[in-house]
């Protein structure tokens, strides 16, 4: 697997809540900010894929035709007419 360096500058106060978290977890402060950062994008992928099933719902749902009777009302209609 090849290795990729990133860089970043954090406020003294986030980077010791990371070494706080890592050592808590026996990693080094690299290994917890690369899990955390598998951990977000496991997360943002499961709300892309659940914002694209939303929106398939909503494409797909059904509607029903101008005029056409409320759900109670096909109940009531077909509970008088003896559920036949």
């Amino acid at each position: 697997m090849e290795n990729a360096f990133v860089h970043v500058r954090a406020p003294g106060a986030l980077y010791r809540r990371f070494r706080k978290l890592a050592a808590a977890n026996n990693q080094s402060v690299t290994g917890q900010v690369i899990e955390l950062m598998e951990l977000w994008l496991a997360q943002e992928d499961a709300r892309r894929r659940q914002a694209a099933l939303l929106a398939s719902i909503r494409r797909n749902r059904w509607t029903p035709p101008p005029g056409a009777g409320s759900v109670v009302e096909l109940v009531r209609k077909d509970r008088d007419a003896g559920g036949e």
